[in-house]
């Protein structure tokens, strides 16, 4: 089965623009079993006529939070009933920090008949320090605690694959699923900013699963892609990347030329799993 993650830029509906319609035959070509979207948002105009669109509800159970209503984006999943019966969906209503956007599906494979739970997650980046990112990423964590095949989808806003010296690094994270007890699945190079690999590269996008259990991911399908950006040369015009410049100048103004929302900004990660 696959499962892919797109964190696809609403921003709480900044800008006030439609969210472009390629969006859907992306999703749609990607053919997953299992798709998390954040950074969803009903004040963008037209997301609550593709909210009902972008699946084919025959073949997809779609969820979604109701984090609108306090300020905060929403999470998206879709997962196919061909192969789950759902048992229960939890989310919490993430005003403020306290937590993160957040949607948790609770299932039951119909082949194996293993309970199997699907987390989307975006750790808040605006206004949050390192310690209350931490602090969200650990609330989900003990919600699933005594759930035995868990898999986490999503935008930790974590820092740069180089940067080493803070509690919200690559590294931090890493360490601490490991140390609840889950393997983390981080793909080659960068899935915002510039299409780069190296120390400088921004792997925010991430897929977690928890050890010991009866999913099993194919490392080697684990990837980011960016090639939907030939949907639209105007707006990637800068190609496979996201931004034109690197950081800030000497006077610290910021050099950032972004993709405005809402127009995808990260890359979408993607996986083949099974369960036994």
């Amino acid at each position: 089965m696959k499962v892919i993650g797109w964190n696809i830029n609403h921003r709480f509906g900044h800008s006030k623009k439609e969210m472009p319609k390629w969006i859907k035959c992306v999703i749609e070509n990607k053919n997953a079993d299992i798709i998390v979207l954040t950074e969803t948002s009903f004040n963008v105009p037209n997301w609550e006529e593709e909210y009902r669109n972008l699946f084919d509800r025959k073949v997809y159970y779609v969820f979604c939070s109701n984090n609108t209503a306090v300020g905060n984006n929403e999470v998206t999943i879709a997962i196919k009933k061909e192969y789950f019966n759902i048992e229960y969906v939890k989310s919490y209503l993430s005003e403020g920090h306290k937590y993160p956007d957040h949607l948790e599906v609770h299932c039951i494979h119909k082949i194996t008949k293993k309970e199997f739970v699907i987390v989307g997650v975006r750790i808040h980046a605006m206004n949050i320090n390192d310690q209350t990112k931490k602090e969200e990423f650990n609330t989900i964590l003990k919600s699933v605690e005594y759930d035995k095949n868990v898999m986490i989808v999503g935008d930790f806003n974590n820092y740069r694959r180089g940067f080493n010296d803070s509690d919200w690094c690559l590294s931090k994270i890493s360490e601490l699923a490991t140390e609840k007890g889950y393997s983390m699945y981080t793909p080659k190079g960068g899935s915002i900013y510039q299409d780069n690999d190296g120390p400088y590269s921004f792997p925010e996008d991430h897929i977690l699963i928890k050890k010991d259990q009866d999913i099993k991911l194919d490392i080697n399908t684990c990837k980011y892609d960016r090639t939907f950006t030939k949907e639209d040369k105007k707006v990637y015009k800068w190609g496979t990347d996201f931004q034109k410049f690197k950081g800030k100048d000497q006077d610290g103004k910021c050099l950032y030329d972004n993709i405005e929302d809402p127009f995808p900004d990260h890359a979408i990660i993607e996986a083949i799993f099974d369960i036994k």
